[in-house]
């Protein structure tokens, strides 16, 4: 008995194209201006705590924007992926915080006190 099979693709989702690895390259670039950015303004106690947030906040918009898409390709980079990687670099971005940074950070908003020692200049 011959089994035949139609030649079409085996599935009809949609291709992603280059959107994800746009995203990801904007995310990092992100990141890095923000790190320049609060260093020169900020003390270096509010850099990577501002990072990691933005990193976790890029990797929530990634998600948001995958789950819209619904189902893609396994075999291809999707903002799935790009929700994941923006999530780790924002994991080890926070690991790298030192925790008497951010014992100083809460101490000075939890007081209330705009002291100027926040600001380098």
């Amino acid at each position: 008995m011959a089994v035949t099979h139609d030649v079409r693709p085996l599935s009809d989702r949609r291709q992603e194209g280059i959107g994800p690895q746009v995203m990801f390259a904007a995310a990092l670039v992100a990141g890095i201006a923000t790190w320049i950015i609060t260093e020169r303004t900020f003390s270096s106690d509010h850099a990577l705590a501002l990072v990691a947030t933005l990193l976790f906040g890029l990797a929530a918009l990634a998600a948001l924007v995958a789950w819209s898409r619904g189902a893609t390709g396994r075999h291809r980079l999707t903002y799935w992926d790009t929700a994941g990687a923006l999530t780790f670099i924002g994991i080890g971005a926070a690991a790298l915080i030192d925790p008497e940074q951010m014992l100083r950070l809460i101490e000075t908003s939890s007081t209330g006190n705009q002291d100027t020692r926040i600001f380098n200049r």
